[in-house]
């Protein structure tokens, strides 16, 4: 990820100003990370994000077939409400072993997308 971030510098230093590259580079996590780019998304950090954010209240509410694939290794999700997703018949909570955040996306020839796995 460090190493994007590094091909991706001059884009960061034209949209994001203020975020220093050795900040980003001496990020020990992904959520160390997050904090340095949420508040240009509108959020006063990490903490404000996963609130405001948290998706537990509208899974009672989710009517239609909803697969939601995760890694347990994904530093972002957690916790995972497993409690709320089990009362709702129309949610089905698919883990893999890996992954990580985005594991699961790759680039294509036609943009970023789902990748085939296995």
């Amino acid at each position: 990820l460090k190493l994007w971030f590094w091909h991706k510098r001059a884009q960061f230093e034209k949209f994001f100003p203020a975020i220093r590259m050795r900040d980003v580079l001496s990020c020990r996590s992904l959520l160390d990370l997050a904090g340095f780019i949420l508040p240009y998304h509108g959020y006063a950090d990490g903490s404000a994000y996963f609130r405001q954010n948290d998706p537990e209240a509208v899974i009672p509410r989710i009517k239609c077939p909803t697969l939601i694939l995760l890694a347990k290794d994904d530093p972002l999700t957690l916790p995972v409400p497993r409690d709320t997703i089990r009362t709702n018949p129309n949610v089905l909570l698919a883990e893999t072993a890996g992954g990580g955040h985005l594991g699961f996306a790759g680039w294509s020839s036609r943009g970023l997308g789902a990748t085939m796995l296995g």
